[in-house]
């Protein structure tokens, strides 16, 4: 009876070894896998909002395995960012007008490859410093009930800005980047003295200057005004929500603005060029950004549907370098001149 029991005790020891062994050896390659996983890292430096980029970085681990730690900064402090987070950065995604910024502080450095390479000209650094993601086409929303009543409008600039009997609404040009970004682009376009001779007389029917970008859509959506200029983004937005209103793509051509990609490192990471290419794919992560209700055109998946009237989108051949000073000018005579009506 001893004899067994000392043999059951005995496997039991073994047994009890056995599995503690295997344990710890599972909870040791565990670890190391974690530890593996953490050093597989790209930090990325961004001022787009949280909402908006944190489904881009979960989409690439599901992906890739390849952790993304973001830093979340104001747009207002790119000049100033903390040189210590500069260092430790790999990425930065931003507007292209903050891109051409850092390119001229030399903070940013070239990277070029096959998929850079199919991005158009018009929407990259012609020096490889930095590469355009997402388009945001200004484009008109049309009310469902004017589109209908006048089958015959032509949807051009000129058009809506001379009509006088057309209700418009816009979004201040001082409200948001993107409308001071669209004044620079118009002015680029038409001249100076052009786009201020069409806002001038624009003005006379502006409806109401919003605050926000959504303002335009959503008044043409409510019958308060006939024609919005509106950003591609909102106008998608009203349309997805079933609202009546129409998107018209301006037939003489558009502005747009860009968010772009670029390297903060002279030497990339193997996890920062996958990011980049990656990210330079929409396939990868284009329904997840609309199931966000995130709606762009990727410079690199440029297939667009004609709009309602059968237009396709055309966009101006714009440089888009302008200075703080030339913009502050634009804007100062804006206001002066044409939302005040001071002559």
């Amino acid at each position: 009876m001893k004899r067994i029991f000392a043999i059951v005790l005995l496997l039991v020891i073994t047994l009890s070894a056995c599995f503690y062994i295997f344990y710890y050896a599972d909870e040791h390659k565990k670890k190391e896998q974690e530890v593996i996983a953490d050093a597989k890292k790209v930090v990325v430096i961004t001022d787009l909002p949280s909402d908006m980029f944190e489904p881009i970085k979960q989409s690439f681990y599901n992906s890739k395995k390849i952790n993304v730690e973001v830093n979340y900064i104001n747009t207002v402090n790119l000049k100033n960012i903390d040189p210590v987070i500069l260092k430790k950065s790999d990425i930065i995604i931003t507007s292209q007008e903050n891109l051409n910024k850092l390119k001229s502080m030399r903070k940013i450095y070239k990277f070029t490859s096959e998929k850079t390479d199919t991005v158009l000209n018009i929407f990259k650094d012609k020096d490889g410093f930095w590469t355009g993601i997402w388009i945001n086409p200004t484009i008109f929303i049309v009310n469902k009930k004017f589109a209908d009543n006048n089958p015959d409008f032509v949807y051009s600039w000129d058009e809506i800005f001379n009509h006088i009997n057309i209700r418009l609404s816009v979004t201040d040009f001082i409200a948001s980047d993107i409308t001071k970004d669209l004044l620079m682009s118009m002015t680029e376009h038409f001249g100076e003295d052009g786009i201020f001779d069409r806002l001038w007389i624009a003005n006379k029917h502006v409806i109401q200057y919003g605050k926000y970008l959504s303002t335009p859509s959503r008044m043409a959506a409510m019958d308060k005004c006939d024609i919005g200029i509106s950003d591609y983004n909102e106008a998608k937005r009203t349309e997805k929500e079933g609202l009546p209103v129409i998107i018209s793509y301006p037939i003489d051509g558009t502005a747009w603005y860009l968010y772009g990609i670029a390297s903060l490192q002279e030497n990339n990471s193997k996890e920062s060029v996958e990011f980049i290419n990656w990210i330079l794919d929409s396939s990868n992560y284009k329904k997840n950004m609309e199931d966000n209700k995130n709606y762009y055109l990727y410079s690199n998946d440029m297939k667009v549907n004609s709009d309602k009237f059968g237009k396709d989108l055309i966009f101006w051949d714009l440089e888009k370098n302008y200075s703080d000073e030339g913009k502050k000018t634009l804007l100062d005579l804006w206001v002066e001149k044409i939302r005040f009506g001071r002559n």
